[in-house]
């Protein structure tokens, strides 16, 4: 095996991941999370289709950390977004056991996850890219975690938060606002439907449109009720989408929860009550369905912007942070980690 530079800085020996150590990366990764209660757990299936997508390179972007008996302690893992242009972004993850915390473990995988994030980036730098961004995800009561993405020069920018309705025996009747009208959702309004998501969606921060082959796809996974999805529409012209709501059935509490996975309003017909109608009708149907509560999450650029929903009676149960950090040039020549002001 190899030498490693980590190898001299920390109390374990480090090499990158291959097919075979997947099984046991798996269960590291497993017991990780089970030992934080992490809100995302991940499987050895999952874990091995991003492993074997195309352009992970996990020859350069992984490592796994092994202890003096050959036992799995710590991993890194750099994955790219092969379709980015401006900026281009690789996202940072990571672990490190309990076992083997408090070690400066974590900040040296993460200092190495750094320097190979800008020299994956400067080598396939393409005419017209922008400059190297850096993501990471942070759990909300992970607070060592946080702090490392901190000193680290990584800025909190993106609130994703589960939300949950416990009970729906109060459900409020559903109010259209004025010139609106609730339709179910159909199969026919799913094409108009996609581009009114992409039409609310268009200019929020990080977000892509969604093609027409992945909207059928989300609409057709096992935990998907597009039955139980509302459609907001102009009453004076019902072709118009102008807000929606799109519905599944999750585990997400004791029992079945109605879980709405996609909410949005066309930027011209919002602070008219659409979200309210469409999230209530949902709600309403979850009731009928006999589901005990009702999810949703949601993507906010502060977590102090949740009045909407509390209204509606939900409140935070999960939250993931979005950590950022924009390299300052785009040769990925940037200030040292530490130094680094976001």
């Amino acid at each position: 095996m190899s030498h490693h530079p980590l190898d001299d800085v920390t109390p374990l020996t480090w090499a990158p991941m291959t097919s075979a150590d997947l099984p046991e990366f798996a269960d590291l990764v497993i017991a990780i999370e089970h030992l934080d209660d992490a809100i995302d757990r991940h499987s050895l299936e999952e874990l091995s289709e991003f492993f074997h997508a195309p352009g992970s390179e996990p020859e350069i972007s992984t490592l796994l950390g092994r202890d003096r008996g050959g036992s799995a302690a710590a991993w890194a893992w750099n994955r790219k977004f092969d379709r980015d242009r401006d900026p281009v972004r690789i996202w940072l993850r990571g672990g490190v056991h309990p076992v083997w915390r408090s070690q400066q473990i974590g900040w040296r995988l993460f200092d190495w996850q750094v320097r190979q994030a800008r020299e994956w980036y400067a080598r396939d730098l393409r005419p017209g890219d922008g400059p190297l961004r850096l993501i990471a995800y942070a759990d909300e009561k992970l607070p060592g975690h946080k702090h490392l993405l901190s000193r680290a020069g990584l800025t909190p920018t993106r609130w994703y938060i589960d939300m949950l309705r416990p009970h729906l025996g109060d459900i409020e009747p559903v109010d259209a606002p004025d010139g609106v009208r609730l339709v179910p959702l159909t199969p026919a309004r799913y094409e108009s439907v996609r581009v009114a998501h992409n039409q609310a969606f268009h200019s929020e921060w990080g977000a892509d449109p969604v093609a027409a082959e992945t909207w059928q796809r989300t609409l057709s996974r096992a935990a998907a009720r597009p039955q139980w999805s509302w459609v907001a529409v102009n009453a004076d012209d019902e072709d118009e989408v102008v807000g929606y709501a799109i519905c599944s059935e999750l585990d997400a509490g004791p029992g079945r929860y109605g879980w709405i996975d996609h909410l949005g309003v066309r930027r011209e017909w919002r602070h008219r009550g659409v979200a309210s109608a469409v999230v209530t009708a949902c709600m309403r149907t979850f009731a009928d369905q006999g589901l005990p509560g009702a999810g949703l999450g949601v993507d906010v650029a502060s977590p102090h912007t949740l009045g909407l929903y509390e209204r509606l009676g939900y409140e935070a149960a999960d939250t993931m942070v979005l950590y950022v950090r924009d390299e300052e040039s785009a040769d990925g020549r940037s200030l040292e980690m530490g130094h680094h002001q976001a």
